[in-house]
C-alpha cells in the first residue's frame, strides 16, 4: 500500500510539472510538448486512485489526486464541457472545415464523393464559411468549387492559394461571406506546404469584423503505420520526429499570428485546423486573449479528428469579448473529411 501511495505522490509531482509545460515554448524546449500531450492520461489516473484510495477507505491518501485534479480542472473543461444556449440573437454563424481537397484524388465514379461534400457545403446556412485545404478546379463541372459554394455570388469570395496542382486545380484556403468583404490578406506561416492564416475584415450591418482562417502546421500522424506491426520501431521513430518537428514550428506560427492579431482594430474571430490539441503551448497562447467557441458553447467532447484517433479536438473557433456565443456545434455525422465541420452562432455588442 504504501509503495502504491508513493507512486500516486510521483504522479502528482509528474503532473504539476506537465501543467506547467503548457506556457513554454517549444521551440524553446521542445520536451515541452510531449508532456503536454500526457495530461489526459495523468487526469484519468489522478481519477483512478480516487476512486481506488475510497475503495479501501483510506481517504487520506486520495488528497494528492484531489489537489491534482483542482488544479488541472481546466483541462477537464477544455475535454469535456455542458453548455446551454444563450438567451441572445445571433447576428451570424461561421462554420469551420478541413475539406482535404473535397476528395479531389478519389477515383470513385464521377467524383460522387466531392459531390456529396460540396453538395452539403452549398445547402448549409451559415452566413460565414471558412475552408482550410480547399480545392478548386476551374475546368471541372464537379470541382468548380469557388462557383458552387459562391452560388453565383451569393457570398463574397477571398480565395488564397497555395499552390496549383498538375492538371491545373487550386489549392489553398478560402472564407465565404455573405456580408461584405472590404480589406483581405494572407499571414504567410512557412513550410513546404505553405501553411498560412487569411484574415478577411467584413461588415456585419454596422461593425467591421476580422475573421482569420488559419491552417497550422500538420502532426502529419500516419494512422496506418501506427496499426501495423511491420517496421513499429521505425515508424513510431518517424512519428516522434514528426510530432517533434510540429510542436516547434507551431510555436513559432502562433507567435506570429498573436502579434498580428495583437494590431488588429476590430474585434476578432480566428478558426481553423490548428493541428494541436487543447493542452497545447499553441491553443494555450490563443486563449490568452481570446475565447474558445467549443468551451464557451459547445456540449459533449466535440472531437473533430475523423480517424482511429477519434479523441483529438484539432478544429477551433477562438473569439474576442466583443462576441457572445448562442451555441457550437461539431457535425460528426458529415464523414467526408478527416476533419468534422464546427460551426458557431454569435451576435456582436
Amino acid at each position: 500500500m504504501k509503495k502504491r501511495f508513493f507512486i500516486n505522490k510521483v504522479v502528482f509531482f509528474v503532473s504539476l510539472l506537465c501543467y506547467l509545460s503548457i506556457f513554454v515554448p517549444p521551440d524553446a524546449f521542445w520536451i515541452a510538448g510531449f508532456l503536454a500531450l500526457i495530461i489526459p492520461v495523468l487526469l484519468l489516473t489522478h481519477l483512478f486512485f480516487i476512486i481506488y484510495w475510497f475503495l479501501l477507505k483510506k481517504y487520506s491518501y486520495a488528497i494528492y489526486s484531489f489537489i491534482a485534479l483542482f488544479i488541472g480542472y481546466s483541462f477537464i473543461f477544455k475535454t469535456f464541457t455542458w453548455n446551454e444556449n444563450a438567451d441572445i440573437k445571433p447576428n451570424f454563424s461561421v462554420l469551420s472545415y478541413n475539406a482535404k481537397i473535397f476528395k479531389a484524388y478519389d477515383k470513385d465514379a464521377e467524383g460522387q464523393a466531392s459531390q456529396n461534400i460540396i453538395r452539403w457545403l452549398t445547402q448549409e446556412e451559415a452566413e460565414i464559411k471558412c475552408f482550410q485545404e480547399f480545392y478548386h478546379w476551374q475546368d471541372s463541372k464537379v470541382l468548380n468549387t469557388i462557383e458552387q459554394i459562391s452560388q453565383n455570388n451569393r457570398y463574397y469570395t477571398h480565395f488564397q492559394r497555395t499552390y496549383t496542382n498538375d492538371v491545373g486545380g487550386l489549392v489553398g484556403m478560402a472564407t465565404f461571406s455573405k456580408f461584405p468583404i472590404i480589406n483581405k490578406g494572407y499571414l504567410h506561416l512557412g513550410g513546404k506546404y505553405k501553411y498560412g492564416v487569411i484574415f478577411t475584415d467584413i461588415v456585419v450591418k454596422k461593425d467591421t469584423i476580422r475573421i482569420y482562417n488559419a491552417h497550422l502546421k500538420s502532426m502529419s500522424i500516419d494512422t496506418k503505420s501506427l496499426t501495423t506491426t511491420e517496421n513499429w520501431q521505425e515508424n513510431y521513430l518517424k512519428l516522434f520526429k514528426r510530432l517533434k518537428n510540429g510542436f516547434i514550428e507551431r510555436a513559432k506560427q502562433v507567435k506570429k499570428i498573436n502579434e498580428h492579431i495583437a494590431t488588429c482594430p476590430y474585434p476578432v474571430i480566428l478558426c481553423g485546423d490548428l493541428n494541436d490539441i487543447p493542452y497545447s503551448y499553441t491553443y494555450t497562447q490563443l486563449k490568452t486573449h481570446l475565447n474558445n467557441a467549443f468551451e464557451e458553447g459547445g456540449k459533449g467532447f466535440g472531437f473533430t479528428f475523423n480517424s482511429w484517433l477519434f479523441f483529438l479536438r484539432i478544429d477551433n473557433q477562438f473569439f474576442s469579448n466583443r462576441f457572445k456565443i448562442k451555441d457550437f456545434h461539431t457535425f460528426r455525422e458529415i464523414t467526408y473529411s478527416d476533419h468534422f465541420p464546427i460551426k458557431a452562432s454569435y451576435c456582436i455588442e
